[in-house]
């Protein structure tokens, strides 16, 4: 039964969701916990001169940001110099949930993708991809275009899409921590997105051809 199924249309199917959720996951886990990235827009967008606080001091305090929002068993926000509402730590509390769920996708999804690979791998089926990356390649491109036009309005769409409530729009004065996370900061973060994840698509696109 199962050889069978692994002959299957089917099985193509399941392997390639599990691909696609693999590369999606991927690379927002590498963009989530890319902090090098962080330590240049610190120097690109002069955040010290803003907020009056070493380059030192703002990287310690998102970091202490990125733990509690990566790690399932960092229970306690807790950042020295930036305090945090009531609405904001609720917003961080729904991040923190996005950001696991991509982190539980991209463990749950390299077993069977490796898999499906290694059976494209002995079998010579690596064009079997080639139709889908073509397709998946037109979603990061359209999604820049319309980035392009306005960033602000596709930042508004993201959050209405991701979120119930309107706690991601953060006042200064009761939450100063977004004054170290600037909207370029978020822009610059999505363009290294749709990039790595261009890439990736690219690349499994271009490994199908040559297997053709």
């Amino acid at each position: 039964m199962w050889k069978n199924f692994k002959h299957s249309t089917a099985y193509d199917w399941v392997g390639m969701f599990c691909l696609f959720l693999l590369i999606f996951s991927g690379c927002a886990v590498f963009v989530i916990q890319a902090r090098w990235f962080y330590r240049l827009e610190i120097s690109w967008q002069q955040l010290s001169e803003q907020v009056y606080l070493s380059k030192e001091t703002i990287y310690y305090n998102y970091a202490k940001l990125m733990n509690y929002l990566s790690f399932p068993w960092v229970h306690v926000l807790s950042m020295p110099d930036f305090p945090t509402s009531k609405d904001g730590l609720k917003h961080f509390q729904d991040v923190k949930f996005l950001f696991v769920a991509a982190e539980s996708l991209f463990l749950v999804t390299i077993v069977p993708t490796f898999f499906y690979l290694k059976d494209l791998t002995k079998n010579r089926s690596w064009w079997k991809l080639i139709a889908p990356m073509k397709i998946a390649m037109l979603v990061p491109l359209i999604l820049g275009i319309v980035m392009s036009l306005g960033f602000d309005m596709f930042f508004e769409m993201f959050h209405e899409l991701f979120f119930t409530d309107d706690t991601w729009m953060f006042n200064p004065a009761t939450d100063p921590v977004i004054n170290i996370l600037p909207e370029n900061f978020f822009m610059h973060c999505f363009l290294l997105f749709f990039v790595l994840i261009e890439g990736v698509f690219a690349l499994v696109w271009w490994k199908g051809r040559k297997n053709l």
